[in-house]
């Protein structure tokens, strides 16, 4: 049996600071959240040169208020972001200190240093946190979880994967020659959803179940007879980009998708919200017997 595994996070995270005075014309200076939030929009709508700007404005974000308070308070921005329960596909951290505090200086600093990054269309969700001169603010692209049974999602990661078979390529050094796409069988997906809400149940990711078990133990429970069989699992993937960009990253991953050998395939994912990892994906390789 070829198995392996890894998890890898795709959130993206850029943090910035400045301390500063600035030029820009700005009304209000009210010392409130919602004015920040205001305040950012109006850089971004506004302030940002002949650049493509976007049509949306940010929209606050409780979850993100509370991360933004404590990375304020000295905690790690995805381990904030997190805490507080939001799902980033990317963010940045943004903080300014001026020698005011008030609305308007913020506004110049925003529009003087970070304006590419308040106006980034990629960012829909903002948090901030005031504490006397100086101001933190999240700007943040959520990733909410699918159903917890979705077909079309499965369809689509399955017909991204097998895309990927069909043009070849390396592994870790190895080459592989372009593969026919797997077949889905019902006996392997029965033994992937059953591995993944094992995973999801006790939030863990590994090869061996809960009760010991490995990939071609839980397949042959399922009544699926295997020559080979080989198995990839990863967490925190919701689309049918990044779990494959998380299984090439992986030398080990990439060659169980790759290898000609494998014909049919069972793949599931299972929701845990909230642990860290909050989906759990398992795809299973096999020749049949």
């Amino acid at each position: 049996m070829n198995a392996s595994s890894a998890s890898a996070s795709h959130v993206r995270l850029r943090i910035f600071q400045v301390t500063g005075i600035a030029i820009l014309v700005f009304a209000a200076p009210v010392a409130f959240a919602a004015d920040l939030v205001d305040v950012a929009n109006i850089v971004r709508t506004r302030h940002c040169g002949e650049a493509s700007l976007p049509d949306k404005p940010l929209v606050a974000s409780a979850q993100l208020n509370s991360a933004a308070a404590a990375v304020a308070g000295g905690t790690e921005v995805n381990t904030a972001i997190a805490a507080a329960g939001y799902r980033a596909k990317s963010s940045a951290s943004l903080r300014v200190s001026t020698s005011r505090g008030k609305d308007d200086a913020v506004a110049r600093e925003l529009s003087r240093h970070f304006c590419h990054l308040v106006a980034d269309p990629e960012f829909a969700d903002i948090g901030v946190h005031r504490r006397g001169k100086e101001v933190w603010l999240l700007l943040a692209d959520g990733a909410p979880l699918p159903a917890p049974i979705d077909t079309e999602l499965l369809d689509s990661v399955l017909d991204r994967l097998n895309e990927i078979r069909a043009e070849g390529g390396g592994c870790g050094g190895n080459e592989f020659s372009p593969a026919r796409p797997l077949k889905r069988s019902l006996e392997l997906d029965a033994a992937a959803r059953a591995h993944a809400e094992d995973m999801a149940r006790n939030s863990f990711l590994a090869h061996t179940g809960s009760d010991g078990s490995n990939p071609g133990e839980r397949a042959s429970r399922y009544g699926y007879e295997w020559r080979v069989i080989a198995e990839n699992v990863a967490s925190g993937q919701t689309s049918a980009d990044d779990i494959a960009a998380t299984w090439l990253e992986s030398a080990g991953h990439c060659a169980n998708l790759r290898d000609a050998k494998y014909a049919e395939t069972g793949i599931a994912y299972a929701l845990n919200p909230g642990d860290g990892r909050d989906i759990y994906w398992v795809q299973l390789y096999a020749q049949p017997d």
